[in-house]
């Protein structure tokens, strides 16, 4: 298949475009620069010029395509200006523009979202509906929409940590951070369900989901096991020889942003449903492994 995916020079982009490339595919990679650019065809795509603003240039590359996965999603965490709603706002216009220019198709569309956003204290399944208000919820019901119309959209929750070589989100950060503080932290006990995922094997969920024909609508979740906040945070401190401590929800907002409140969430989900629909096993190293091995 011809697939057209936004996201494409980014961290999970790049892992995807080989995925994709070495099962007998060709990709066509959205950039928004001409360093991007430069990454795609190295990854081995096509690049088509423009980001996730251009609704045309967004149009015409689903048009061209077989199938399309949106993995771009604006996360300048570090703009003073952030506005997570307004970025949100940004994805949904951009996947609805994609989704258009493909109605009355049978080409499958892919939405990336995340796991965060449950109600507090529960478990968030293939079925479960983000809460009203989540800044993530509009681009699910969008998905929704979608397939109650007979678009092939389906919906990919990957959760904070998608971890691998190369990864420079949540994980990185807190790294980062912990070297800024001379100290590794974690929120109240530690105690939190964190769901994480080796990058390779979110990448190959990817590419299941669009290799088979699953249903409109369908919600997959992109999530290998959970790991204790804590136990993240103490493998750091080892790693970098500093002590670990416990912050409140405060003082990690304070200090590392949108990330620092995100770590101070419960968010316990299930893959069983995504596991019987598609056939994936995540079969590659864990979170903790990977932090020793790979990320110092």
């Amino acid at each position: 298949m011809r697939i057209f995916l936004t996201g494409a020079s980014g961290f999970i982009g790049s892992y995807l475009t080989k995925e994709l490339i070495a099962h007998g595919h060709t990709v066509i990679g959205l950039a928004r620069s001409d360093a991007s650019a430069r990454k795609v065809q190295v990854n081995g795509a096509t690049p088509l010029r423009g980001d996730l603003n251009d609704l045309e240039i967004l149009a015409s590359g689903a048009r061209e395509a077989d199938a399309v996965i949106h993995c771009a999603f604006i996360h300048d965490f570090d703009n003073p200006n952030f506005d997570i709603h307004r970025n949100a706002a940004v994805d949904v216009a951009a996947f609805r523009a994609m989704a258009e220019a493909i109605k009355g198709t049978d080409k499958p569309i892919i939405s990336t979202n995340g796991t965060l956003g449950a109600a507090v204290g529960a478990t968030l399944t293939e079925d479960t509906p983000k809460e009203d208000g989540n800044y993530r919820k509009p681009p699910e019901d969008l998905v929704a929409e979608l397939g109650r119309q007979g678009t092939r959209a389906i919906l990919i929750r990957l959760p904070p940590t998608v971890h691998g070589v190369g990864d420079v989100n949540f994980v990185a950060i807190m790294i980062a951070t912990a070297k800024r503080l001379g100290y590794s932290q974690y929120v109240g006990s530690g105690e939190s369900h964190w769901p994480t995922v080796n990058v390779k094997d979110a990448v190959t969920l990817y590419r299941m989901a669009i290799e088979q024909p699953l249903p409109a609508g369908t919600v997959l979740h992109g999530i290998d096991g959970h790991v204790k906040t804590k136990d993240i945070a103490e493998m750091i401190g080892r790693k970098l020889g500093v002590p670990t401590k416990s912050v409140s929800a405060e003082e990690a907002l304070s200090q590392l942003g949108f990330i620092g409140l995100a770590l101070s969430l419960d968010n316990p989900v299930t893959k069983e449903k995504t596991m019987a629909a598609t056939g994936w096993q995540p079969s590659h190293i864990g979170l903790l492994e990977d932090l020793d091995k790979n990320y110092f």
